[in-house]
């Protein structure tokens, strides 16, 4: 409210972001993955990094003021997060890390939606349900893949971990967005909310879906090669 001073939102929704993954202050949470064991880590991505976008829900002026300049740099790190998810994530060797930079990715998107709620208070009516439900199933679909990681290590090479690996994929193309799955519907109701906003938002919002996608996809493909040539622990 008026009564918080401007200095304590501040902090507080910098710890927020942190809490996201945002980028640039998304350094731990590839390195929290790769050395947490994987029901740690299906906690960390399905629920923690959730915590980050509640809170921003909470001390920001969403569907009230519009903050513009605010808006402009929740854009410039979705973007780059957008980015740098895929371009680090491909390069990784620990299965978990690269599901973490994937997470980054779609954090990123999420963090995009906010920033055009801050651009134009009149849409956060329709985004705030878009963003809750591409949080939710996000939280749910990788912690199957982070729960699945062990699952695959656990069997050798051959038709068990064949079916494993089979069963994540299932998971893995909804976080593509593939259609008819709860990753397409979400990100639909994302760029639906989104035709409220100034149409350069709209542009951003139909360019970041493809990358998002785009990179997801690489990412998780990377992911489930490397479980699938890895030997079992």
């Amino acid at each position: 409210g008026d009564t918080v001073p401007l200095l304590a939102t501040v902090l507080v929704s910098l710890g927020f972001l942190i809490k996201l993954g945002a980028v640039p202050m998304h350094l731990w949470l590839p390195l929290a993955h790769a050395a947490a064991p994987a029901p740690a880590s299906a906690v960390l991505s399905g629920a923690m990094l959730k915590a980050g976008l509640f809170g921003l829900i909470t001390v920001l002026p969403l569907g009230q003021t519009a903050l513009p300049e605010v808006a402009v740099a929740f854009a410039a790190m979705a973007l780059a997060g957008l980015i740098l998810a895929p371009v680090l994530g491909l390069v990784q060797q620990d299965p978990k890390a690269v599901l973490a930079y994937s997470s980054i990715g779609q954090m990123s998107l999420i963090l995009l939606g906010l920033a055009a709620a801050l651009a134009a208070p009149g849409a956060w009516v329709l985004i705030a349900p878009a963003l809750v439900i591409l949080a939710t199933h996000h939280a749910f679909a990788k912690a199957a893949l982070f729960l699945g990681v062990p699952a695959v290590w656990a069997v050798d090479r051959g038709v068990m971990r064949t079916s494993v690996l089979a069963l994540m994929a299932l998971p893995a193309l909804a976080l593509a967005g593939m259609p008819g799955t709860s990753g397409w519907l979400a990100k639909t109701d994302l760029k639906t909310a989104l035709e409220g906003a100034p149409v350069g938002w709209s542009i951003w919002l139909g360019t970041a879906l493809f990358v998002v996608s785009l990179g997801t996809s690489l990412l998780l493909l990377r992911a489930l090669v490397s479980l699938a040539c890895g030997a079992s622990q």
